[in-house]
C-alpha cells in the first residue's frame, strides 16, 4: 500500500472494503490536508461510498436513464447575433489592463 493515510471504504462496484490513500487523492486535487481534516474527509468519503453501496441494491430494471430529473425540451432561446461591448466599455472595470486586453495574474508555472 502507498505511503501516507489510508482510509477503509467499500469500493464503488463490490461490498469489499478497499484503501483509498487520502495523500494521493488530496495530491490529485493538489490541496494539502491537515491531519484532522484528513480524518474528517476520511470518513465523509467513506459514508458517501457505503451510500452508493445502498444505491446499487436498488432495483432499476425497466428504468430509461435520463439525463435530467425533469423533461427538457427546447431550453435554448433563439440564437440572434446582437451588437457588443466596445473595448472601452469591457474594460472599464478592470483592474488591470495593457493593449486593449484585460491583465489577470499569472496562474500557469513555468515548465
Amino acid at each position: 500500500m502507498p505511503s501516507g493515510k489510508a482510509v477503509s471504504v467499500l469500493k464503488a462496484m463490490s461490498a469489499e472494503p478497499t484503501e483509498i490513500n487520502l495523500d494521493y487523492v488530496a495530491n490529485l486535487a493538489r490541496i494539502r490536508l491537515t491531519p484532522e481534516e484528513k480524518e474528517t474527509y476520511g470518513s465523509q468519503l467513506g459514508s458517501i461510498l457505503e451510500y452508493f453501496q445502498k444505491l446499487r441494491e436498488v432495483d432499476v430494471d425497466g428504468i430509461e436513464p435520463m439525463a435530467h430529473a425533469f423533461d427538457l425540451a427546447n431550453v435554448w432561446g433563439e440564437d440572434i447575433a446582437e451588437a457588443g461591448l466596445s473595448p472601452e466599455a469591457g474594460l472599464q472595470n478592470a483592474p488591470a489592463q495593457r493593449e486593449q486586453q484585460i491583465v489577470v495574474p499569472k496562474v500557469v508555472e513555468d515548465a
